[in-house]
C-alpha cells in the first residue's frame, strides 16, 4: 500500500480557509456585539431625554391647567354679590361656600367678609430667574373695619410655610418692600403683607414732617390689624396642618413691630422672627420673646443703635443672633443705594433665607 503523502501545515489550503472563516465569523460576531452595544447606549441616552422632555411638557399642563382653573375662580367669584372677588386658595374658597370664614373665626360671612383680586407684580422682576409666584390682594371686614394685605405664593416647590412682612412706612404697597416679599416668595414661602396705615403711608411728598405723621398712627390699633392677619395666616397654613410654625419678618417701623408681636405671641405662632434694623422698640418686654430673632442691621445707622439691640438680644431666649455690617446706615437691606450696598443687601438676604430654612423648614 502506498503511503499517505502529508501536506505541510503552511500549504495546507483547507487549513488554511477554516482559519480565515474562523476569523471573519469572531470579527463579525464580535463588531456586531459592540455596535449592538453602542448602539443601546446611544438609545439609553436618548431615552432619558425623551422622558426628562415628556415630563417638563406634563409640568408646563400642568401649570396651565392649574392657572386657566384660578382664573375661572377669579371670573366666577368677581360676578359673585356677597362682596367676594377674586382669587383664593383652595381652602378659603371652601370656606366661602359653606359660609364660613376662616380668618375672621365667625360663622356668618355676612358678618365678615374677606375679598381678593390678582395682582401685577413689578414688570422689573425676573421671573425666569425664581419660582412661578401667584400675587393676591387680600382684604378683610367693612367699612371702617376694613384692612388690606398682598399674598404672594409660590406654585412651583410650595414648602406651605406662611410668613408675615411688616413693612416700613412707606407701606405695603412700596416697590422695595413688593419686590423683597416677591423673591421670598420665589424660594417656596407664602408671604402677607398687611397694609399696616390703612392706606395712608409716609409719603416724601407730604407737607407734614414725620414726627407729625407718625404720631397719627394710632399703634393700638396697627397691634390689632397685625393680630386679626396673624390669626387668618394660622387658620390658613397652621390649622390646616400645612405649616407648623409661622414666621415674621420686619423693615424699620415694621422690623420693632416684629419684636412687639413675638414678645405678645411667646412662641405659640411664630416659630422665628427677623428684624431689619428695627426702629421704635420703647417699653419693649423682651424677656418675653420666646422664639429665636435674628437681627440685621448697619453699624452706622442713628435709628437703630447696635449697642441697643445687643442688650435686647441678651434678653430673649438662646439661639438669637445679630449681625452688623459694618459702614452701612439704615435701610440698606431691602432699599440699597449703591452698588456697595448691592452687596451686603445679596448677603443680608441670603443670611435671612438660611435662617429661615432652619427654623422653619427642617
Amino acid at each position: 500500500m502506498a503511503d499517505k503523502q502529508i501536506i505541510p501545515p503552511k500549504h495546507d489550503l483547507d487549513a488554511k480557509w477554516d482559519a480565515c472563516l474562523d476569523l471573519t465569523v469572531r470579527r463579525f460576531v464580535y463588531s456586531s456585539s459592540a455596535g449592538a452595544f453602542a448602539g443601546l447606549l446611544f438609545f439609553s441616552q436618548y431615552l432619558v431625554s425623551l422622558i426628562h422632555l415628556f415630563a417638563k411638557m406634563l409640568m408646563f399642563l400642568a401649570e396651565s391647567t392649574f392657572c386657566f382653573w384660578q382664573q375661572q375662580c377669579c371670573s366666577l367669584l368677581e360676578r359673585n354679590e356677597q362682596g367676594v372677588t377674586g382669587l383664593m386658595s383652595s381652602s378659603v374658597l371652601v370656606a366661602l361656600q359653606e359660609g364660613t370664614i376662616r380668618g375672621e373665626g365667625v360663622e356668618n360671612a355676612a358678618d365678615s367678609k374677606i375679598s381678593c383680586s390678582l395682582l401685577n407684580v413689578e414688570d422689573g422682576i425676573d421671573d425666569e430667574a425664581c419660582e412661578l409666584v401667584n400675587g393676591v390682594e387680600l382684604s378683610l371686614g367693612e367699612g371702617d373695619d376694613n384692612i388690606r394685605a398682598y399674598l404672594f405664593k409660590a406654585v412651583k416647590n410650595n414648602n406651605g410655610t406662611g410668613l408675615l412682612l411688616l413693612s416700613d412706612v412707606f407701606g405695603f404697597e412700596d416697590s422695595f418692600t413688593r419686590d423683597f416679599a416677591y423673591r421670598v416668595a420665589c424660594n417656596g414661602y407664602n408671604i402677607l403683607v398687611p397694609d399696616l396705615f390703612r392706606g395712608n403711608p409716609w409719603t416724601k411728598e407730604q407737607p407734614d414732617v414725620f414726627e407729625k405723621w407718625i404720631t397719627r398712627q394710632n399703634l393700638e390699633r396697627i397691634a390689632e390689624d397685625i393680630s386679626r392677619w396673624t390669626k387668618w395666616l394660622v387658620d390658613e397654613f397652621m390649622a390646616a396642618g400645612i405649616s407648623k410654625k409661622l414666621g415674621i419678618i420686619g423693615f424699620c417701623f415694621g422690623g420693632g413691630q416684629v419684636l412687639k408681636v413675638l414678645a405678645q405671641d411667646q412662641g405659640s405662632c411664630f416659630g422665628t422672627g427677623i428684624s431689619f434694623y428695627g426702629t421704635r422698640m420703647a417699653h419693649l418686654a423682651a424677656s418675653d420673646i420666646k422664639a429665636p430673632v435674628l437681627f440685621i442691621l448697619g453699624y452706622n445707622d442713628p435709628l437703630c443703635v447696635v449697642s441697643e439691640i445687643e442688650n435686647i438680644q441678651k434678653k430673649i431666649c438662646g439661639g438669637s443672633k445679630v449681625v452688623v455690617f459694618p459702614g452701612r446706615g439704615h435701610g440698606f437691606a431691602h432699599r440699597p443705594g449703591s452698588p456697595e450696598e448691592d452687596v451686603d443687601a445679596e448677603q443680608a438676604y441670603v443670611i435671612m433665607r438660611d435662617w429661615l430654612y432652619d427654623h422653619l423648614i427642617i
